[in-house]
């Protein structure tokens, strides 16, 4: 997968507008109810970090279109959940998929509305959650904020851990499928450590 996101990018480079589009799509298909469980969308976007760093494309334009496809997408997600959601239910796909977004909907009601922002970082619940919270009525300010925050550091890290791949492809390879993981870690670590602070003063 890695091999052939490098190529594909790399066919475009002639003119990286065309890149830049490329990932807010892929970005937007990550994230979006249904359609991130089945796209790896992931892969090319910590691709086109890597390759941001050997100066094919501007890493800050990268960051942006995949920033502004994964927070549209969440919000889409949102409202689908949010106005259709008994039409959903009903379609062949939703059917299945019902057990990730039993996941979810279990994750959201045990997390609430911050769920939103750690979903982003688990693979299965990034374009599940959203959905969800839109089905459960979340307020749609509280969403938009966890939705944005996420949506930055999501971006930001994924773009940035492709330019920081001083290992190349190899360690894309071997750590790819951990990297949700250490990721969500990593910030309810920080998310944690800020409360505990805050309580102590």
């Amino acid at each position: 997968m890695e091999e052939f996101s490098k190529q594909l990018l790399l066919s475009l480079k002639n003119n990286s507008l065309y890149v830049y589009v490329f990932i807010f799509i892929v970005s937007f298909t990550e994230s979006f109810a249904f359609l991130g469980l089945i796209v790896p969308g992931a892969a090319i976007v910590v691709t086109a970090g890597l390759l941001s760093a050997k100066g094919y494309f501007n890493i800050y334009w990268l960051m942006v279109f995949a920033i502004f496809g994964a927070v549209l997408a969440d919000l889409a997600s949102f409202v689908l959940g949010k106005k259709y959601f008994d039409y959903v239910t009903t379609t062949k796909i939703y059917a299945k998929y019902r057990d990730y977004f039993s996941k979810g909907e279990i994750f959201f009601k045990k997390h609430g509305g911050i769920s939103v922002f750690f979903g982003r970082f688990i693979g299965f619940l990034r374009p599940v959650i959203p959905f969800v919270a839109g089905a459960m009525k979340m307020n749609t300010a509280a969403f938009l904020f966890w939705a944005i925050l996420s949506g930055i550091l999501w971006g930001a890290a994924y773009i940035g851990f492709g330019y920081l791949s001083n290992e190349g492809l190899k360690l894309l390879s071997n750590l790819f499928d951990r990297l949700d993981y250490l990721t969500a870690f990593a910030i309810i670590l920080l998310v944690m450590i800020f409360f505990i602070r805050k309580i102590k003063r």
